[in-house]
């Protein structure tokens, strides 16, 4: 009786033994398909950031840079950190609703506009990928962080602009995440700021 008891122990002790064995396999499998998906998403997301469409956009992003900053000018404003929810920042921000937003369809006015929106939307994509963990971070903030922070004070104020004149004040706020995101990222690995 011992021996069949033993060898039936034997044979539980083996299942058990395939079965983790099986288990960690899946997980290592299921860990390494996980990975692979982020590396491949960070690749999509690179292939169009360096792209010549993006670098279009980005290159309207600093036509309306320049512009904003005569426009700073002009309103007596030299500090670079303007809030946008002032008296000045919202002159600001009403300036550019007149100029871009509210331009003539063929101008270039709106075609710049219509380009750095269409990079903020591209930007707030990014930012859904983030928030639902589909990308790896450290290697999205590696392509993306310079660029952000060099756009991010223009992109802020078109964006406001843009919620302004839809009255739409959470119109691409996934935007908003993917900035303070990369913010948290560029703390920790102490990096340039926004």
């Amino acid at each position: 009786m011992n021996e069949v008891l033993g060898f039936s122990q034997y044979i539980d002790w083996l299942f058990k033994f395939f079965g983790i064995l099986l288990a960690s396999t899946a997980i290592f499998q299921l860990h390494e398909a996980r990975m692979r998906r982020l590396v491949e998403m960070y690749w999509k997301i690179a292939d169009e950031y360096l792209s010549e469409d993006s670098h279009a956009r980005r290159l309207a992003i600093a036509k309306i840079e320049d512009w904003l900053n005569k426009e700073k000018n002009r309103f007596g404003v030299i500090n670079v950190d303007l809030d946008l929810n002032s008296q000045i920042g919202s002159q600001l921000v009403t300036s550019y609703v007149q100029t871009f937003h509210d331009a003539e369809p063929e101008s270039s006015q709106k075609k710049l506009d219509i380009q750095a929106r269409h990079h903020i939307r591209f930007l707030n994509q990014i930012g859904i990928l983030v928030k639902k963990n589909l990308i790896d971070k450290d290697l999205l903030f590696s392509l993306i962080g310079s660029g952000l922070e060099i756009d991010h004070k223009t992109l802020q104020v078109i964006l406001k602009g843009h919620r302004t004149a839809h009255n739409a004040n959470s119109m691409y706020n996934q935007f908003d995440y993917l900035c303070s995101r990369y913010e948290g990222w560029r703390l920790r690995t102490k990096g340039s700021r926004l």
